[in-house]
């Protein structure tokens, strides 16, 4: 939402975008955690080979319904590589200021990936659930400081006005790097880590409570943090030439 949001039409009131973004989210991880809590109580082997687990629900369609169920995995193993290719090319082209990719480097980029990958889940087969839940508590690390500073950004520092164009503009009106954002972000990652509970690290604070609390600090911490930062140090031009973006 915070990435799209901005390209709605000025009809759309912030409310019909909040509402219908939060029910999408909620409908879909809702129907499908009561369908694998249901799969997983009325058949106790399901959870073992839970795609083929599934398919045996079919009868005699049982085959047709492996075949899709293959389908699907190839189509969301594609959608991984995708989305770490766009990542990866616009780190590179950014870096290095290109505004073509050659097919040959398309290619290598997305064979060094695939290799990267396949080879992180060779070694970590055995143990994917314990490696899989580190990987979900970092990225919450990681992207609960980011939610964060732009909400701070959207809701109180500019109150929703901003020049879009700008955005793409390098020395443009919010320049080329927002330094005092980035400090506030990775002192906020850093001020996580007491509170971080992993299988290979739990922090004095998670010991004593029994319980992952580090998107506390991770949300309080940079919100406020980034609203002194940007209210003392950011230009007045930023928060007077922007136009509102939010629905008249």
């Amino acid at each position: 939402m915070a990435d799209y949001a901005r390209y709605l039409p000025e009809t759309v009131t912030i409310s019909q975008a909040f509402w219908f973004t939060a029910a999408g989210n909620f409908l879909g991880s809702l129907l499908l955690m009561v369908l694998g809590a249901y799969m997983a109580a009325s058949y106790p082997n399901f959870s073992a080979h839970a795609g083929l687990g599934l398919a045996q629900l079919f009868g005699p369609l049982k085959l047709v319904a492996a075949l899709v169920i293959l389908a699907s995995l190839f189509q969301v193993n594609i959608m991984i590589l995708y989305s770490n290719y766009i990542s990866t090319v616009t780190i590179l082209t950014g870096l290095r200021g290109m505004k073509r990719v050659r097919l040959m480097v398309k290619f290598s980029i997305m064979a060094v990936l695939t290799t990267i990958t396949t080879t992180i889940a060779v070694l970590t087969q055995q143990k994917f659930d314990v490696y899989f839940s580190d990987l979900l508590a970092m990225l919450v690390y990681s992207f609960t400081p980011w939610s964060a500073i732009n909400l701070a950004d959207y809701y109180v520092v500019r109150k929703g006005a901003y020049a879009i164009d700008q955005m793409f503009e390098l020395d443009g009106l919010y320049g080329r790097f927002r330094t005092g954002a980035l400090a506030v972000y990775f002192f906020s990652i850093f001020c996580q880590i007491p509170f971080m509970s992993l299988s290979f690290y739990v922090g004095p604070v998670a010991r004593i409570l029994g319980a992952d609390v580090a998107w506390v600090p991770g949300l309080i911490i940079p919100t406020v943090l980034y609203i002194v930062v940007e209210r003392t140090h950011s230009p007045a031009p930023q928060r007077t030439q922007a136009k509102s973006v939010l629905p008249q």
